[in-house]
């Protein structure tokens, strides 16, 4: 898990990675990727609607597993300013763990500033 400083919790963060951030879309899951201030450190979120699915555990769990994905990948990633969430969307529920780690992997190498450090 992520460090609260590390995890964007705020509504008017959300707002602006929605409205100004970038997207990398993929099969069940969209990343929101939104380049701030880099006096801020680098933050995330998952959002699961219920569009997603009516039950909460199902949610829940691909919550779960998007955040230990990223605490993995977290390495890679600017730790100053850049704002992620990512977007779980209804193809995600039919995806298995390990097929859903990949596909957020994959979103997270298309970012910019991850391709410029590999």
């Amino acid at each position: 898990m992520l460090p609260r400083r590390s995890r964007l919790t705020r509504a008017s963060d959300f707002s602006l990675v929605y409205r100004r951030g970038r997207r990398f879309r993929g099969h069940g899951l969209t990343l929101c990727a939104y380049l701030g201030s880099p006096a801020n450190p680098s933050c995330f979120a998952v959002v699961a609607s219920t569009k997603v699915d009516r039950r909460a555990t199902v949610r829940n769990r691909l919550r779960r597993v998007a955040s230990a994905t990223m605490a993995e990948l977290w390495g890679v990633l600017p730790p100053q300013g850049l704002m992620l969430v990512a977007i779980v969307q209804k193809g995600a529920t039919s995806a298995t763990t390990a097929e859903f780690r990949r596909e957020l992997g994959i979103l997270v190498a298309q970012l910019p500033q991850v391709r410029a450090t590999l």
